[in-house]
């Protein structure tokens, strides 16, 4: 008997304990991704006119809009990033938007800001 018709032969019995195994990898993917999305918030704050922040290191920062589900107050904002000394922070806006929602929020990415130094 070959391997492929032992399989063939067999295949329901083969294919409960992989399907279980798979729902249990994806289970445990979701909420890797969960957790890595709640420690990667360097910080929330209100949308105000202008805002302070602590950036304690350099790197690589992105900009996240958070709000109600299908809302259009927030399209036509426009956001910059001025460092202590008064320049412009350089910026890049994000083509290709990822999401993520909930029933009633929804965070969306805007812009990637390279934050030369850490600014106190």
């Amino acid at each position: 008997m070959s391997f492929f018709s032992y399989i063939y032969q067999n295949g329901i019995w083969i294919s409960i304990p992989v399907f279980i195994a798979s729902v249990a990898a994806l289970v445990y993917l979701i909420l890797d991704v969960i957790r890595v999305m709640k420690q990667a918030r360097l910080t929330s704050v209100p949308l105000v006119e202008k805002q302070g922040l602590e950036l304690a290191e350099a790197g690589r920062v992105v900009l996240c809009m958070e709000g109600p589900l299908f809302t259009t107050r927030f399209a036509n904002l426009s956001y910059a990033l001025i460092g202590p000394e008064g320049n412009r922070v350089e910026k890049r806006r994000s083509w290709f938007r990822s999401h993520t929602s909930s029933f009633s929020k929804v965070r969306m990415e805007l812009e990637y800001y390279k934050i030369p130094r850490p600014v106190w």
